[in-house]
This record gives structure tokens, sequence and C-alpha cells, in this order.
């Protein structure tokens, strides 16, 4: 995993956001060269970058289920097929496992270590910050619709 999870060292961007959009654009380049392997490496990379974002993280793995498709990895793309169902309620309660490959083989739950130059990206980044951050936006929208049903109620 170390080849695929490492890569050379690219330009410092000013967010994990653009640094995402250049793995990305890096990764379509790579298929476009037939370089499955340096597109998967880029894939990889965008998916450590983008998972704390909803888009960005269905969308890193939305590619790497179109690889594994093209390749005829049942096994990845099975694994891909799954990381898209749960995404979304992962996202909701915030948990995101820091420098996960997203790749089939590794566990969806499992934090691992990244390199350097991805791991500036994540300096001050806390997972229970995510998941403080997102349950006090489900409790105020629970609050919201439960004041929705009360106003409706008594109008």
């Amino acid at each position: 995993m170390t080849d695929i999870h490492h890569a050379p060292a690219v330009p410092r961007f000013r967010s994990a956001r653009l640094a995402y959009r250049h793995e990305i654009a890096m990764m379509k380049s790579a298929l476009l060269a037939c370089d499955e392997k340096a597109a998967l490496r880029h894939a990889v990379r965008a998916h450590i970058l983008g998972q704390r974002y909803l888009i960005p993280h269905l969308t890193s793995h939305a590619w790497m289920m179109r690889m594994a498709w093209k390749r005829g990895d049942k096994f990845e793309l099975l694994g891909q097929l799954r990381r898209l169902l749960f995404a979304l309620p992962a996202w909701l309660v915030g948990w995101v496992p820091v420098g996960n490959p997203g790749l089939a083989s590794v566990s969806p739950l499992r934090p691992v270590p990244m390199s350097q130059d991805l791991a500036v990206y994540f300096v001050n980044d806390s997972i229970w910050r995510h998941v403080l951050l997102r349950l006090g936006l489900l409790a105020l929208a629970a609050l919201m619709a439960f004041a929705s049903t009360l106003l409706s109620i008594n109008a």
C-alpha cells in the first residue's frame, strides 16, 4: 500500500480543497495516459484530502469504483459501492478517520498514517471536533423540525 498511499510531494496549496482538486486533475491525466497505478495513487490521495467534505468524498469513491469496474476487480468494486452507501451517514456524524486511503482492502474506520505533504492539511484536525459539529447541526435540525411541527399543529 505504501507505493499507492505516498507520492512525490506536490506544491503546497492554501487548502485541502485546492490540493484535492489538484489530485483529481492528476488522476484524470493519469487515466488519459492509461497509467492506472498513478491514477489510483492520485485517487487515494484525493480521498484522503476530500473525505472531510461530503461531495469530494463521494466523488473520490465514485472514481475508485469506476477504476475497479474497468479492471474487473469485483472485491474493490463492492468495497467502493459500500463506501458510497455509508459515506453520507459517516459524514453526518462527523466520523472521518484521517489518512484512510478509501480502498476496500483497508477498514473504513481505521485512521492511517499519511505522507508529510498531505499531513500538513491535518495539523489542527480532530475527529471529535467533526463529530461534535455534526451532532450539533443534527440537533439543531431536529429542534427546527420539532418547532415547525408544533407551529403547524397550533396554527
